[in-house]
């Protein structure tokens, strides 16, 4: 029977030789044998690597298929899959097929492959291998021991079967699979022929193609994969299904977090789209408060977006905020930088402003909003771009500032990102108001004779300084005169003397007069001015201004009785205290007999609760006597104001009267200014001691008896001053002259009112 791998291989059948009879060329039966065998490895070798390499090839065109298909990858995937996709097919190529078909086969290799599956050659097969490469060896019995070697592995050899050396059905197998594999590549290219282009260009020739497909979704506001969103924002995820494919029902959506969070959820779909009418039907999934970026698959239908991405980016804000003021020119004072702007900013009305402002993060644009503030103003918008924004800074500049505004900045930064809050600033125009004038009468009345002096005194204040100053006058309401007033730089008092006896006044004439000041404003209309408050006077002659006077003074004398009859109570009140000791001989009043004193209490014992009573009687006299002191004190002091007072009308109004000057400055001031200045002050330090001290029931006599001698003190100054002032003749006259007093001021009171309304009307009627 011949040997089946020699009959497949085309070699002739060999005949049963004898096998005691001896080959004539048992190295050449060798050779052959081993080289029959190396062409059999080496073709199964090649037909298992081609089928290998078959179903590598037809394996990577279903798989980039599907990735394609079901990915659809950008065109740097496909570059990164295609060079997988070599970098594995190079790999296979030389694993399966080249390492191993060009792999060295020597005969001694062959000879050990031999012996190590068939046990049967005992060893004879490498022996003979071996001794075949030594022919130099000599004639001798070793040569002749290697030709019976060879002589016995050529007749074993010529026995074996080579198939059992393969596996044939694995290469049965992986070419059955190689030809499955290419003839459903093969079946695809011809029945797909549009599919398997779209896969040529795309995997191949590396074009951007779309793969066709029943369903269109798209994710709106995504670019290349991903959108950025400021940290802590809501954010709605929005996919669009194209309505002239097919729509799907469900869109699902599926998201992972940075902090490992996973949902899978369906998206809510938004109303209905009418296909023609609607491009998109919508579908939305909300994230709320985003705070770590998010990766996200979106499917529906046969469609899917794979790898979409929520960045999370921090919003942009403003870091730091300066302005520089440049204030009006009127107000003459230096520009002023870099000052650290609140929410709330005050500035002078017409001040021109500069913000400059570094954020958290390059930006894109800035809008700048003036909303309006009323009907006088319109809402404005400004966007700030190229020179006025350097990167994560911005300049803006306001023109001027006219009124109160808000002013809001609000943020785009290089992704896109716009601040969820704008910032808000509340700029006031502070306004610079009228100035303040506020001036009185010093040393003159409201009557007035015609050759009178009329000081003023008072303050001119005002925000930035004043201009100029004059008196406004009018002559039984005529037309308005001005008068310049010399104003004192440096300090708000001033003052100003307004002088009649170039107006040539008549008796009976009325004269209005009040002090009127302008400030520098170079806006709007121009300067400001304020007006003091407005004086009436009456022109009268000298004679008639003394009766007033005399009045005047008739009235200072009734208070002046007053204070005395309350000095005189004190004096007494003084008298009835319970004092340890004997009186002194000093407390016999100036006006009558002495006053009894209380018993000692040496002579009349009394008990505890007694003694607590005398002790509060005496505090409740101390305390009455130093607060009637007090108040009389005062009140002297107004009648001497009174008297001062009736001087300087006498010397303002040019009268002379130095008879009447001389007896009110000598006769009645003097002794008033004595008892204000000093004596009222000395009877106030002598009653203190009279108040009881701890342990003490009952004041000392000589501290009382001291008390009671400066109150005597101050009522003989009094005394003089009330002996030198005129007297009426009866309680009559002075009930008649305090009625035409009080009617004088109620004429006074409304005249003054009347000017008050028409001031008003003209005002209102100057609107």
């Amino acid at each position: 029977m011949a040997d089946p791998p020699l009959v497949a291989f085309g070699l002739k059948r060999e005949s049963i030789v004898n096998q005691h009879r001896p080959l004539r060329h048992p190295d050449r039966v060798i050779r052959r044998r081993l080289w029959l065998l190396r062409g059999m490895i080496r073709a199964h070798v090649g037909l298992l690597g081609v089928a290998t390499l078959l179903v590598c090839v037809a394996l990577a065109f279903w798989i980039s298929l599907g990735i394609d298909w079901l990915l659809e990858p950008s065109l740097t995937m496909r570059r990164l899959l295609v060079g997988g996709f070599l970098i594995a097919g190079g790999f296979c190529l030389y694993a399966a097929l080249l390492r191993r078909l060009f792999a060295p086969l020597g005969n001694r290799r062959l000879a050990r492959l031999l012996e190590a599956r068939f046990p049967e050659l005992g060893g004879a097969m490498l022996t003979a291998v071996e001794t075949q490469d030594r022919v130099t060896w000599p004639a001798s019995p070793r040569r002749a021991m290697a030709g019976h070697a060879a002589q016995d592995a050529a007749r074993r050899v010529r026995k074996l079967w080579f198939s059992r050396l393969f596996q044939f059905q694995t290469l049965a197998r992986m070419t059955v699979a190689a030809l499955a594999l290419v003839s459903s590549v093969a079946a695809f290219q011809l029945f797909a022929e549009e599919s398997f282009g779209i896969w040529y260009a795309r995997a191949v020739r590396l074009q951007d193609l779309d793969w066709p497909r029943r369903t269109r979704l798209l994710a709106e506001g995504f670019e290349e994969g991903r959108v950025k969103v400021a940290r802590g924002d809501d954010f709605t995820l929005t996919i669009l299904a194209d309505t002239r494919k097919i729509v799907p029902e469900v869109v699902r959506v599926r998201y992972e977090t940075d902090e490992g969070l996973s949902v899978r959820d369906n998206m809510t779909q938004q109303g209905v789209a009418v296909p023609g009418i609607d491009a998109f039907q919508r579908f939305t999934y909300r994230f709320n408060g985003v705070l770590s970026s998010v990766t996200l698959d979106a499917w529906g239908g046969d469609d899917q977006l794979r790898g979409l991405t929520i960045e999370v980016v921090e919003s942009p804000t403003i870091a730091g905020l300066e302005v520089d003021c440049v204030y009006p020119d009127y107000l003459e004072r230096p520009v002023e930088t870099g000052i650290r702007a609140s929410s709330a900013l005050r500035f002078p009305q017409g001040s021109r402003l500069t913000f400059h402002a570094v954020t958290n993060k390059p930006l894109l644009a800035v809008e700048a909003r003036l909303p309006a503030a009323g009907s006088d103003t319109t809402d404005r918008r400004e966007t700030l771009t190229g020179e006025d924004i350097d990167g994560a800074a911005f300049t803006y500049a306001l023109a001027e500032l006219t009124t109160d505004r808000f002013l809001e900045f609000v943020l785009t930064d290089v992704d896109k990102i716009t601040s969820r809050q704008p910032l808000r600033l509340h700029l006031t125009a502070i306004p610079d108001q009228p100035p303040k004038v506020s001036f009185r009468l010093q040393g003159i009345g409201r009557a007035v004779t015609p050759q009178a002096r009329i000081p003023l005194a008072g303050k001119i204040e005002d925000d930035y300084g004043v201009a100029q100053a004059w008196t406004e006058y009018r002559i039984d309401g005529g037309a308005a005169e001005k008068m310049d007033v010399p104003l004192t730089q440096g300090t708000t008092e001033q003052t100003a003397v307004f002088d009649t006896r170039d107006l040539s006044l008549q008796p009976g004439q009325k004269l209005s007069l009040a002090v009127v000041a302008a400030d520098r404003r170079a806006l709007g209309d121009g300067p400001q001015t304020g007006r003091s408050a407005q004086y009436q006077f009456d022109i009268v002659t000298p004679g008639e201004l003394r009766e007033l006077l005399e009045r005047r003074e008739l009235i200072l004398r009734q208070q002046l009785e007053g204070i005395l009859e309350r000095l005189a109570e004190t004096r007494e009140s003084l008298l009835r205290f319970e004092v340890a000791g004997p009186p002194s001989d000093s407390t016999t009043s100036s006006d009558g007999p002495a006053a009894v004193p209380s018993e000692s209490p040496s002579d009349t014992p009394v008990d505890e609760e007694a003694q607590r009573a005398i002790k509060q009687l005496n505090g409740l006299r101390v305390r009455r006597a130093i607060q009637e002191t007090e108040r009389n004190a005062s009140e002297t002091g107004e009648v001497l104001d009174g008297i001062r007072g009736i001087l300087a009308e006498l010397e303002n109004n040019r009268v002379d009267a130095a008879d009447l000057r001389d007896r009110l400055t000598t006769g009645v001031a003097t002794p008033l200014q004595v008892s204000v200045e000093g004596l009222f002050g000395r009877a106030q330090e002598a009653l203190k001691p009279l108040s009881p001290a701890p342990g003490q029931i009952r004041p000392d006599a000589l501290a009382r008896d001291q008390a009671v001698r400066r109150l005597d003190a101050v009522a003989l100054e009094l005394r003089k001053a009330l002996d030198a002032m005129i007297e009426l003749e009866s309680f009559t006259e002075i009930l008649d002259l305090l009625r035409e007093i009080i009617q004088e001021q109620e004429t006074l009171r409304e005249k003054t009112e009347e000017r008050r309304r028409q001031k008003v009307t003209e005002l209102l009627e100057g609107l």
